[in-house]
Formats: C-alpha cells, sequence, structure tokens
C-alpha cells in the first residue's frame, strides 16, 4: 500500500489518486490538515494509522511512502484551547516527521526528500549553481538595507506568515532603489527584465521543459498568483537545450535529490536560473492524459528512487 503525507489542497495527490483507482493499487492519504481526526499508535516496532473512514495503514502494510507538502492548519486545532494549539501542532508535525522517517528507515520512502528543503536553502543552491547555470546577481541581508539597483524579493523559508491574514510570501518586484526595512531578513535577486517564464520539472534523471506563452512584463512578477486566476497562463512544453539538461542532472547529482522543479527566465535563448525546489509543485503543468503524474507514479516505483 502506498503511503502518501499531504495536505488538503494539493491537486496533485488527487490526480495520483485518479491514477491509482484506475490500476487498482491500494493507496492511503494521511491528510495533515485532518490530522486531529485520525488515530494513530506508534511503538518500538510498529505505527498503525487510521482515517476518519476507519481504513488504516500499519508499518507492515505500507509497501512505499510518499511526502507531498504536508503543512499543519491551525484549523485542525481549533478544537483546543487557544494557548495548546502551536505546542500541539508542533507534536503533530513531529509525529508526521517520525512515520516518514520510519519508512524512510525501511527504504519505503520513493523521490522526495524530506530534508529537501533543508539541503537546499537558497543560499547554498545559488552557491551550488554558480558554474553550471547563468544566475541574477543576488544577496541575503539581516540588520541591512540591500543595495541592489532594480531588484526581486523573495522568502527564504516556504512557511506561512502569521497574523490575521496568514499566507505566503511570493516573490515581489520592486521598483528602482526601493529601501528594504533592515529589521528584517531579505532575499534579493537581480531582475532580468523581458523574457518568459519557464521550468524543467526533473523527474528521475528525466528533465522536461515548460514555458510561459505570453512575455513576462505582461504576466507580473510570480507566476504562481495566475494558476487559479480568471486570466491564467498558456504554459507549453518545449525543448531543452542539450546543456541545459546537462547542468539540470549535474546539479542534481551533486545535491543527491531525485526530484525538483527548476525555474528559469528565458530572454533572448538564454536560460537564466532563479532557483530549485526540491519539491515543487507540478500539478497545473499536466494534460488530460495525465501523463506528467504517470511519469510521477513510475518514479514512486521505481526502486532508483529510494531515499536513502
Amino acid at each position: 500500500m502506498l503511503l502518501v503525507v499531504s495536505e488538503s489542497e494539493s491537486g496533485s495527490v488527487d490526480m495520483l489518486a485518479t491514477i491509482l483507482r484506475e490500476r487498482g493499487l491500494p493507496w492511503f492519504r494521511l491528510n495533515t490538515y485532518l490530522f486531529s481526526a485520525y488515530r494513530v499508535r506508534m511503538g518500538v516496532r510498529h505505527f498503525e494509522i487510521k482515517d476518519p473512514s476507519g481504513r488504516s495503514i500499519t508499518r507492515d502494510t505500507a509497501s512505499l511512502a510518499h511526502r507531498r507538502k504536508p503543512f499543519m492548519s491551525k484549523e485542525g486545532a481549533e478544537h483546543l484551547p487557544f494557548a495548546e494549539r502551536d505546542w500541539t501542532l508542533g507534536h503533530w508535525q513531529r509525529m508526521t516527521r517520525d512515520v516518514v522517517q520510519w519508512c524512510g528507515s525501511q527504504g519505503k520512502l520513493r523521490l522526495v526528500d524530506p530534508d529537501g528543503d533543508r539541503q537546499l536553502g537558497k543560499v547554498n543552491q545559488m552557491r551550488l549553481a554558480a558554474d553550471l547555470f547563468l544566475v541574477p546577481t543576488w544577496s541575503v541581508t539581516s540588520g541591512l538595507t540591500p543595495d541592489t539597483p532594480r531588484h526581486v524579493v523573495k522568502t527564504l523559508v516556504p512557511e506561512m506568515i502569521g497574523g490575521e491574514r496568514p499566507g505566503f510570501l511570493y516573490a515581489a518586484s520592486l521598483p528602482p532603489r526601493t529601501a528594504l526595512d533592515p529589521r528584517y531578513p531579505w532575499f534579493v535577486q537581480e531582475a532580468r527584465p523581458g523574457g518568459r517564464d519557464a521550468t524543467v520539472v526533473y523527474i528521475n534523471g528525466k528533465c522536461v521543459g515548460f514555458v510561459v506563452a505570453q512575455l513576462r512584463e505582461r504576466t507580473g512578477t510570480d507566476w504562481r498568483v495566475h494558476i487559479q486566476s480568471e486570466t491564467p497562463l498558456t504554459w507549453q512544453r518545449c525543448d531543452l537545450p542539450p546543456y541545459l539538461e546537462r547542468a539540470c542532472r549535474e546539479f542534481m547529482r551533486r545535491v543527491r535529490l531525485h526530484y525538483g522543479r527548476f525555474d528559469f527566465i528565458v530572454d533572448d535563448e538564454a536560460w537564466w536560473l532563479l532557483e530549485c525546489n526540491p519539491n515543487g509543485q507540478y500539478g497545473w503543468l499536466d494534460g488530460d492524459t495525465l501523463w506528467l503524474h504517470r511519469e510521477i507514479l513510475a518514479a514512486l516505483e521505481d526502486p532508483a528512487t529510494t531515499v536513502l
């Protein structure tokens, strides 16, 4: 049985479920948004997880495991006293990681490395990419005002911003010479004017390229804001220059990962690397046949993608 650890809003897990049902393959989803609705027991030599419908999975019945962005939601802890919610969420997060690590210790964890985000921090990946790709000038500061003339501001971590209006910090392009508050940490990257957004999905040695049909100047800074908007971007599959495929494969060999999604700006035939996400989304790139998700499932079934 395939154990998938994810949160409720992962459309890719829903698409994988469609393929699994077609093939009659059993699977179990640990939905981290609904963790409080599950029944979990762990001991020295076993774990058992029971979902709200009564289905269960154990250490012995879990043959494969796949970790797909398992964010925790505070809504799942709203039944608890306010002062205890963060404490409880932290424990649920720890228990989820323990289950994933248990599967990893038995050679059952495939494709996505749970520690990929930690390994590929912005600074580390920009440093590793310097001799493989064209990389825009960048800097990370704290206690200082970045001095990049025209820059894009990004987050260093994938965590949500709390408060009354929680959400994620998307990449934002700032006007020239905009001052940034030195009280906060900043990752800034030189803006590449014009061109098109592009991405390369790396799956177990395969590189699949896509490019946006619209020019970047007309679509804003961060293409993610358009995925579910009324004016979605048109992503087209594209051939990759051989040197770029070699660079992507070499980068992934160096970091010892089986999956990643590279983001680029394509400008006058030059591919500028923006970043590599070791657990990046891919669902919106797929077609009606779900061919990309079928590639993902094939990689999950390949022992070569075992996360060691």
